[in-house]
């Protein structure tokens, strides 16, 4: 609908600014009305001539009556009259004379005849002016039809434009029509895609998660099976030591009180060591996690230097911290510790530090 409308207002406001355009060359085109040419016509020919009072023409002396023609007659009296001098006064004193009759008389077949003369050319002139009209209008009717037919053709000029102009914008919407369906075609794929694809990186991970879950039970199965063999070895160890203790205690000859097993193999809080000790390896499963810790272990050295068990004396609370210390002291060879010169079984308690910087 806003579409349908934003059209109609676009073919109005065309075919408005061309009649803005063309109104000016139309009116520049058009060309004034001419008055026709007026025939120059001498207004004497229409005064009647000037008749002298009767006491003047009594007074003039008898004029001699000659025959005339009438074309004479009609340039004579076109000719302007003189105005009569004023009389003498010996005019004024000569004897009346009889009036001029003929000549008076001739004077008004004459005016008749100047005034019939005047009716017919005003007739005439009637006539021509008419005549004139008529051709004039016969002009301003041929040129406002033509200015009509103009119109019309500018105004089926300005309807094939704007026909034009919609067809021109139609065929634009429909391309943009298809382009947004192309684009939006192109979007739902490649939001399927990523859809597939998120749905492959999610079952990817969650294969990985399975196998890292998988690796941290065998790693937690590993170490309760390390522990419990190395809980077994510490316990036949302290055996061993415990009958090696009670053999050397029976061979010597008792001069006080029996000494403890704790008085016979010595602790060792601060060892030394034969070579660097190896860093222990950092269990994966902690590291992901971030888990920090440190572990106290107490492990039995041979008079050789040797881990013969070890043990873990105070808890990270993590069991993968606490294998991986045991493990690492289990490796590390000592310095024995020394009784009357020789080289005797100890204890040792080291602490094992799990930092992640």
């Amino acid at each position: 609908m806003n579409m349908a409308r934003w059209i109609g207002f676009g073919a109005s406001a065309l075919v408005h600014g061309s009649l803005l355009l063309l109104v000016p060359v139309l009116f520049a085109q058009t060309t004034k009305k001419t008055e026709p040419d007026l025939m120059p016509i001498s207004l004497a020919m229409f005064e009647p001539p000037p008749v002298p009072e009767l006491k003047m023409l009594e007074a003039l002396p008898e004029p001699v009556i000659q025959e005339t023609p009438v074309e004479e007659v009609a340039e004579t009296l076109r000719e302007p009259v003189k105005p009569l001098e004023p009389i003498k006064e010996a005019t004024e004193k000569k004897p009346p004379r009889p009036k001029p009759e003929k000549a008076i008389e001739k004077t008004k077949a004459d005016r008749e005849t100047l005034a019939a003369q005047q009716r017919k050319l005003e007739q005439e002139k009637a006539a021509q002016q008419e005549q004139v009209r008529l051709l004039e209008q016969q002009r301003q009717q041929a040129a406002e039809q033509a200015r009509l037919q103009q119109l019309a053709q500018e105004k089926a000029r300005l309807a094939e434009q704007g026909r034009i102009a919609q067809e021109r914008f139609l065929a634009e919407q429909r391309k943009r029509e298809w382009e947004a369906k192309q684009a939006a075609e192109a979007r739902a794929r490649l939001a399927e895609q990523q859809r597939l694809t998120e749905r492959a990186l999610a079952e990817q991970k969650r294969r990985e998660w399975e196998q890292v879950q998988e690796k941290m039970h065998q790693q937690k199965a590993l170490e309760q099976a390390q522990a419990r063999q190395a809980a077994e070895q510490q316990q036949a160890e302290q055996a061993k030591v415990a009958e090696a203790a009670r053999r050397a205690q029976t061979a010597k000859p008792v001069t006080s009180a029996t000494p403890s097993t704790e008085q016979s193999v010595p602790v060792v809080m601060k060892p030394s060591f034969r070579s660097k000790p190896r860093a222990p390896d950092y269990p994966e499963r902690a590291l992901q996690a971030g888990i920090e810790g440190t572990v106290i272990v107490r492990a039995q050295v041979s008079p050789q230097g040797q881990a013969i068990s070890v043990q873990v004396h105070q808890s990270s609370g993590h069991s993968s911290l606490d294998a991986a210390a045991l493990k690492a002291v289990r490796a590390w060879e000592f310095i024995p510790a020394q009784r009357d010169g020789q080289h005797i079984a100890s204890i040792v308690q080291v602490p094992v530090n799990f930092n992640l910087n």
